[in-house]
C-alpha cells in the first residue's frame, strides 16, 4: 500500500514536473516570438520611413523644376517683347522718351532696346506686360537669388519712376546669357573658349554697336534643390568649366528667344 501511495505520488510529481517545463518553454518561445516581432516592425516601419522620406524628396524637386519652367517661360515673353515700346511714349509729344535710366553703370542719355547686356546680366526697354507703359528691365542675380528690378517711364515728370526689385526665384545658381545676331553667329563673334569647347565669361560687357546687332537671346537657368541628399551625391560641369561635386542636384533649364520688336541688326 505504501509503495503504491509512493508511486503515485511519483507519477505526480513527475507529471507536474512535466507541465512546468512544457509552462517553460512556451514563456521562451513566446518572448522569442515577441521580439522576432518588434525587430520586423521596427524594420519595417524603418523602411517605410526610408521610402516615404525619399518619396518627399522626389516631389520637392519635381516642384523645383515645375517652378523653374514658369520662371523661364516668364522670361521667355519678356525677352520676346524686348524693343516692343508703349505707342504714347513714341507718338511724337514732349512726354516721348528721350532718355534712360539715370545713375546706372550704363547710362548714357540714350534709350536704348538693350541698355547692357553681359553673360550673367541683361537690362532692356519694352512694354513687357503690356501694361501700356514703357518700362526699363534688368534680369540679374544675386547670391542664389533671381531678381527683376524695373523702372517704369512716367509721361508726367518725364523721367524714369525709383526702381521696383522683386525677386523671381530661389536657389538660381547660375544665369547665362548667350547673344546671336541676325545670321545666328555669337555677339561678339569671337568668344573665348576654355577646354573641352566650354564658354568662358566675357570680359566685359556688349559695345552699343554689339547691342545693336543683337536679335536672339539665349537664356540657361541653373536651379540647385533647396536641401542636400545625405544618401546621394552629384556631379555638376557649368558652362564654364567649372564643376562642383556634393548632395545637391542641379536642373538645366534653357531657351532662346527672338525678339519680335527688334531691328535686324
Amino acid at each position: 500500500m505504501e509503495k503504491k501511495r509512493r508511486s503515485f505520488w511519483g507519477r505526480r510529481t513527475i507529471r507536474r514536473g512535466r507541465q512546468t517545463q512544457e509552462a517553460g518553454f512556451s514563456v521562451v518561445e513566446f518572448t522569442i516570438a515577441m521580439t522576432m516581432t518588434i525587430v520586423l516592425m521596427a524594420v519595417t516601419v524603418n523602411v517605410f520611413q526610408g521610402v516615404m522620406q525619399r518619396a518627399a524628396l522626389e516631389g520637392r524637386k519635381d516642384d523645383a523644376r515645375a517652378d523653374g519652367r514658369l520662371i523661364l517661360k516668364r522670361l521667355e515673353h519678356n525677352m520676346r517683347l524686348i524693343g516692343l515700346m508703349a505707342p504714347l511714349d513714341v507718338d511724337g509729344d514732349s512726354n516721348d522718351i528721350n532718355t534712360d535710366v539715370t545713375g546706372e553703370i550704363w547710362t548714357d542719355l540714350v534709350r536704348d532696346d538693350f541698355e547692357y547686356a553681359i553673360d550673367d546680366e541683361l537690362v532692356f526697354t519694352s512694354d513687357y506686360d503690356n501694361d501700356g507703359n514703357t518700362e526699363t528691365v534688368r534680369i540679374w542675380r544675386n547670391a542664389l537669388d533671381l531678381h527683376e528690378t524695373v523702372w517704369e517711364w512716367s509721361r508726367d515728370s518725364i523721367i524714369w519712376d525709383a526702381p521696383v526689385d522683386r525677386v523671381l526665384a530661389r536657389n538660381v545658381e547660375r544665369l547665362i546669357f548667350r547673344f546671336f545676331d541676325r545670321y545666328g553667329n555669337t555677339v561678339p563673334t569671337t568668344l573665348s573658349y576654355g577646354g573641352g569647347g566650354t564658354i568662358l565669361p566675357l570680359t566685359a560687357p556688349l559695345t552699343s554697336g554689339e547691342r545693336q546687332l543683337v536679335v536672339e537671346v539665349e537664356l540657361i537657368l541653373i536651379l540647385r534643390s533647396d536641401f542636400e541628399d545625405k544618401q546621394r551625391t552629384y556631379n555638376t560641369m557649368f558652362p564654364d568649366g567649372s564643376e562642383t561635386c556634393d548632395g545637391y542636384q542641379r536642373f538645366w533649364l534653357t531657351t532662346r528667344t527672338r525678339g519680335r520688336n527688334l531691328a535686324l541688326g
